[in-house]
């Protein structure tokens, strides 16, 4: 079927945001670029992992959801979705869970599940962006890989960061031009705190990083205060890169963090999903209450506040420490364990209300292999991958959990990605 053209229309979205249609023959083909509703015609190439792929040549009728974008970036493979319409993407999305939940986790969930609803602004949303360094034309250059390659696209503008963020990125992107070639850049993470009004970045290297030391000595530069740079044992940290998270209870608590640690990069839309969160946890009843994978504490601080009684568990030990503080700062002396989600619940399982389990994208397949054979009666799940998330729940089912309420949060606009929580009772 190598180099056959075909005319073909596009009905449905993949996981990764790729177009859906079908050949004459009935076969299923991928095709970049496509949106539900238009009709393309496409080079069909060799299947690859044994799936068809389409290249479009043309578009012949424009799907009524395709709206014009305010990034116009072809290749870039960040926003696949940046060309549908705010409705159709919450409508993808919704019926994305529902369907993983009924395919994979074998559990009807329709009637469960409300339509999602975007809590804020779909463009300059995020405070948090990652780059990608390549060394081009004897300067160090930044910017995004283009889409299913490695092929840097130049950094010019980003619509969906913040824009005190992206200046930030061009000031970073000014000041390692004058490394040389043996310091190996590789990612770069910029934050940016609007609390704070300034900016910090994480470099991460596989040379030598001494060259930095001298020149990014110049800190501040415009409202980028801190560097850590990291290549392999050895560490440089030039000035201060501890910030301040934007949440709705800023100005009743710091939740501090740093770039190199996770944090919902939709600061907006994390305040309803901390909101919701607490919601199922009903934290002012005092439960006991342990939490798995709990990050800088992002939903310990809010549930300790409330009156949770709560024992936190995080594997990365930059996260944990933060998580510690924070928790410190309210004056809340809950424990924070700096385990794996499978020890912490070896540890702490006995004599608990509830569990609270934010995985990552992977999902928390061996934790919940334990929790569905002696889990407490309330468990509440925080996913970012809805195929995962519907996996373990057929195992927490079968385990005799039922599924008693489900929402859908984007957290992500623009992207294939939508962020759930579920809760679970026995």
């Amino acid at each position: 079927m190598n180099s056959l053209i075909e005319v073909v229309d596009v009905y449905d979205l993949g996981a990764s945001g790729d177009g859906v249609a079908r050949l004459p023959n009935g076969a299923v083909v991928f095709v970049p670029g496509g949106l539900p509703g238009d009709r393309v015609e496409i080079r069909v190439g060799r299947k690859r992992k044994g799936v068809h792929w389409g290249k479009i040549n043309e578009y012949i009728e424009y799907s009524s959801d395709r709206v014009e974008p305010l990034c116009h970036e072809i290749e870039c493979g960040g926003c696949q979705l940046k060309a549908l319409s705010t409705e159709k993407q919450e409508d993808i999305k919704y019926r994305r869970v529902i369907e993983a939940v009924r395919r994979i986790g074998g559990i009807e969930a329709e009637e469960l599940l409300v339509p999602l609803k975007i809590a804020a602004d779909t463009w300059h949303y995020r405070h948090r962006v990652r780059f990608h360094c390549r060394w081009k034309n004897r300067r160090w250059r930044l910017g995004f890989f283009a889409r299913k390659s490695h092929k840097l696209l130049a950094l010019k503008d980003c619509p969906v960061l913040w824009p005190e963020l992206l200046n930030a990125a061009h000031t970073v992107e000014n000041l390692i031009l004058q490394l040389p070639q043996e310091v190996g850049l590789d990612e770069i993470e910029i934050v940016y705190s609007r609390r704070d009004g300034k900016a910090a970045a994480f470099v991460h290297a596989k040379g030598d990083i001494e060259p930095c030391r001298e020149l990014l000595a110049a800190l501040p530069a415009d409202n980028l205060v801190g560097i850590d740079v990291v290549s392999g044992e050895k560490e440089r940290r030039l000035g201060r890169t501890i910030l301040r998270y934007d949440h709705a209870q800023a100005d009743n608590f710091d939740l501090f963090f740093a770039p190199g640690v996770f944090t919902q990069a939709f600061p907006a839309a994390n305040d309803r999903l901390v909101e919701s969160v607490c919601e199922m946890l009903r934290p002012e009843m005092e439960p006991r209450i342990l939490e798995l994978h709990a990050g800088i504490g992002n939903f310990s601080t809010a549930l300790a506040r409330q009156g949770a009684l709560l024992q936190a568990s995080e594997i990365h030990p930059a996260a944990a420490l933060f998580c510690q503080r924070n928790l410190r700062a309210l004056g809340k002396n809950a424990q924070v364990l700096f385990k794996s989600d499978v020890e912490a619940w070896q540890e702490c399982g006995e004599d608990l209300d509830a569990v609270l389990l934010d995985p990552p994208r992977t999902g928390a397949a061996a934790v919940c292999e334990l929790l569905a054979q002696e889990g407490p009666e309330r468990l509440v799940y925080v996913s970012c991958d809805a195929a995962t998330f519907a996996r373990d729940l057929k195992v927490l089912a079968a385990g005799g959990y039922e599924l008693k309420a489900l929402k859908a949060l984007e957290m992500f606009p623009q992207t294939s990605h939508v962020e759930t929580a579920a809760l679970l009772t026995r």
